[in-house]
């Protein structure tokens, strides 16, 4: 083990007292000029109140003849009274009287169409019979399907006049992916037939 040098003592000495020694100073005097450890008896530990903090209400004169902070205020009012009884069990929600569910209205102006799906199916039959697939709607189901969970889906949201146009610019721009999944397709139920 190394010797301890002056070097080693003064820094063991500003970790142990905090302060300056002479450097000349011997490792027993440097002991002896240490404090000394805190007993059990010097420590205290500050007691928690039983009771809670008391809550405070500030009123301002301004907002005492509103009644959606008169509504807010009852309505807090209560579920204080209620946690006051009952700590443990959380109030039910309440329902409000005035709530009505929203109905969609069944004359939309706007649609939501999947342009991949709709393009599948416009090509689907031509590349059926290129290929020379069975055209029965079990088939038809299956190169569909395939091709639609290659392919992602790409949802527009259109006016109801707006269909046609929007499609042919979609088809157009997906064309090649399209085309890709739908040969595969073809060819996976070619080799592997449902019937």
């Amino acid at each position: 083990m190394p010797k301890k040098t002056n070097k080693t003592n003064h820094v063991l000495n500003l970790l142990v007292n905090g302060n300056q020694v002479k450097s000349d100073a011997s490792p027993s005097e440097v002991l002896q000029s240490a404090p000394q450890p805190i007993t059990g008896s010097q420590i205290t530990v500050p007691q928690a109140s039983a009771s809670p903090a008391a809550i405070r209400i500030v009123e301002s004169d301004q907002d005492s003849n509103h009644p959606i902070a008169d509504a807010i205020k009852v309505s807090l009012e209560q579920e204080v009274a209620l946690m006051g009884i009952q700590p443990k069990s959380p109030a039910p929600p309440q329902e409000k009287e005035g709530s009505e569910k929203i109905v969609p209205d069944k004359e939309l102006d706007y649609q939501f169409v999947n342009v991949m799906e709709i393009t599948v199916k416009e090509n689907l039959l031509d590349y059926m019979e290129r290929f020379g697939l069975c055209t029965c709607l079990r088939c038809q189901a299956d190169v569909m399907a395939l091709a639609l969970t290659r392919l992602p889906a790409k949802y527009i949201v259109v006016p109801q006049n707006a269909v046609s146009p929007l499609l042919n610019f979609f088809s157009g721009k997906y064309k090649v992916s399209i085309m890709t999944e739908l040969t595969k397709a073809c060819f996976q139920i070619l080799d592997n037939p449902r019937h």
